[in-house]
């Protein structure tokens, strides 16, 4: 049956209604093709030389405009093995000066963006600093491409006061996060987010328990290796001291904690 919507009257079935509802439901796409993030940007374009020395360089993506929150960065490579790597403190990246052994260590211990994605990092603060920042690429003559994310895009996130990383080695036993450490939880147990990299041999995962339950190499949800995961405390009804991983041989987690903008 048709149904009258507004006036003049205007009929419409509910067929009509139903692609209506799924026409509104199509998230905006800015550009032509895959779509962008949805942010408003300032500042310049970001293009850099990629860096694979490891952690001694830091690329320094110049001044930080103003008003900016956040970074957006990618590579110009999107074969499989086009990796980024990225730290968000000094020593969090390979050292060694070879590329190869770099790309070793950092698929092995250090957080990374897969071919064809993209990496988003908040800053601590609105125009804040990114001297700390360590970015490095996984094949010679990459290019690191990237965009300032502004303050108008009401990021809820910032990067936490934190000077040290959530930093755990698999042994094939449980852990729990360090959310008594201050320097990587300086909130404690009201710390807002966490974001963790899954990093190791290929085809592995960790599990997690949030129940206060130590997770074992059966039991607890999957984090797959090469897969980045965000949890906010409140919106999940998490207590990161209630947090178990289990990280098998050859699997880390890698991450960082965060502040509510």
């Amino acid at each position: 049956m048709p149904i009258q919507i507004g006036s003049p009257a205007t009929l419409a079935t509910i067929a009509q209604l139903g692609q209506m509802r799924a026409d509104l439901s199509v998230p905006i796409r800015p550009g032509l093709g895959l779509p962008w993030s949805a942010y408003r940007y300032t500042g310049p374009h970001i293009t850099q030389a990629g860096n694979d020395l490891g952690d001694p360089q830091s690329t320094i993506f110049g001044s930080t405009p103003a008003d900016a929150v956040a970074l957006e960065l990618w590579t110009n490579g999107y074969a499989a093995d086009d990796y980024l790597f990225f730290a968000s403190v000094a020593g969090g990246l390979g050292s060694t000066g070879v590329l190869a052994t770099n790309i070793t260590a950092n698929l092995a211990a250090r957080r990374y963006v897969a071919s064809g994605a993209k990496l988003l990092m908040p800053l601590a603060a609105m125009g804040g600093s990114t001297a700390a920042f360590r970015v490095g690429v996984s094949k010679t003559g990459a290019t690191i491409n990237g965009r300032w994310i502004a303050s108008a895009s009401n990021l809820r996130y910032r990067l936490s006061s934190a000077t040290q990383v959530i930093n755990l080695t698999g042994a094939g036993a449980n852990q729990t996060l360090p959310s008594t450490n201050v320097n990587i939880f300086p909130e404690t147990s009201s710390q807002a987010g966490i974001e963790l990299c899954i990093v190791g041999t290929a085809g592995s995962a960790a599990r997690m328990r949030i129940d206060g339950v130590a997770a074992t190499a059966v039991t607890g949800d999957p984090l797959l290796v090469g897969q980045r995961y965000f949890f906010d405390a409140a919106d999940m009804g998490l207590s990161w001291a209630s947090i178990n991983l289990f990280l098998p041989s050859g699997v880390n987690a890698y991450g960082n904690t965060y502040s509510y903008a």
